[in-house]
């Protein structure tokens, strides 16, 4: 394990959080707007298109506490995705430890802890770990889209909330924000062949994972 890596697993993760957010403040600015990324929701496409760069996975709440003025004075927002497709999407990076893109590339912490017999299926892994498991000790990837859009008392933080399902709506409305053209492209997209994910599902897992991410699935309109 590396310096920075040890360093990093012992900061507290919210304060690791509001470093980020700070140092990476001035790109924020230059852009024009602050993009929430939600982890699996077409981040690294975005990252890519407004900043250059993987600007981290910084909650909207981090950054109301961390850098106020930035907050209040720029736009934001952020994309969600359906719960049931991201869960599959997030399993999938957790085995195979990274996603693969032409300009970013984005790696989960830690990924021997994946590599145990509750990951060797998409149906263990749902029944055996994701429903055994507080989110608060999961990766990020795994936790409810809510949490970074949201404050904590379930009050939505961004300007404006679109869909992974709708990018053209997203990008008019950058296009139209910002005054500028904005392109998105597709990086940090998985090599394998794309399946649907309802594919990965059992009638009882379905279930299982709508039950775990029931708010995500209420609030933005989502179905299986």
């Amino acid at each position: 394990m590396s310096l920075r890596q040890s360093l990093r697993d012992i900061t507290p993760e919210p304060l690791r959080r509001g470093q980020t957010a700070m140092r990476r403040a001035p790109k924020y600015k230059q852009a024009g707007i602050i993009f929430i990324h939600v982890p699996k929701n077409a981040g690294s496409s975005i990252n890519a298109a407004l900043y250059g760069q993987f600007m981290g996975h910084i909650r909207a709440r981090d950054f109301a506490l961390w850098t106020p003025l930035m907050m209040r004075s720029l736009p934001s927002f952020a994309l969600t995705r359906n719960p049931w497709d991201r869960c599959v999407s997030a399993y999938r990076f957790a085995v195979k430890g990274a996603g693969t893109g032409s300009s970013v590339t984005a790696k989960i912490a830690h990924p021997e802890r994946y590599r145990v017999p509750a990951f060797e299926s998409f149906s263990r892994f749902v029944n055996e770990w994701l429903a055994v498991k507080p989110f608060s000790e999961m990766d990020q990837v795994f936790r409810p889209q809510a949490e970074f859009v949201n404050d904590r008392s379930g009050r939505q933080l961004v300007s404006f909330l679109g869909k992974t399902e709708e990018m053209g709506a997203v990008e008019a409305y950058l296009q139209q924000t910002l005054g500028r053209d904005i392109q998105i492209g597709r990086t940090n997209v998985s090599s394998e062949k794309q399946t649907d994910y309802r594919a990965f599902y059992s009638d009882a897992d379905a279930e299982l994972v709508g039950r775990l991410y029931a708010e995500d699935a209420k609030l933005y309109g989502y179905e299986f």
